[in-house]
């Protein structure tokens, strides 16, 4: 697993914000792929005492990034089921759902890429 300009090579799916792929051909757009989760934040009561002072609620923080990464692993699985190696312009969005749950949203195009031989 490394990183390559903001393309992130995890598990040999290749997942860029970009449009393009530096390096690579797009041989097939397969479509959009997403990856959805719907949880609750742990902590409740205890959130607004972390964020009383102004303060980061790390517990949120926390809540927050372990949703998106695994909207981003249902996303690239999507993409691995249609036969992509690649998933481009990816965004990730997310709502409140009701007073107690938060869905978060990974989504981008699902390709097939290959690299161009080095220069």
């Amino acid at each position: 697993s490394g990183i390559r300009g903001d393309a992130c090579h995890g598990g040999g799916m290749i997942v860029s914000t970009t449009e393009q792929l530096p390096g690579y051909r797009i041989d097939r757009i397969l479509g959009p792929v997403m990856g959805v989760i719907a949880a609750a934040p742990a902590g409740g009561l205890g959130l607004a005492f972390e964020a009383i002072g102004g303060g980061e609620a790390a517990t949120f923080s926390q809540f927050s990034f372990g949703a998106r990464h695994e909207a981003l692993s249902r996303m690239t699985a999507e993409a691995g089921r249609a036969g992509g190696n690649a998933v481009l312009a990816v965004r990730f969005d997310s709502r409140p759902i009701g007073d107690s749950f938060v869905e978060v949203c990974a989504y981008g195009t699902a390709v097939v890429a290959t690299a161009l031989p080095p220069r």
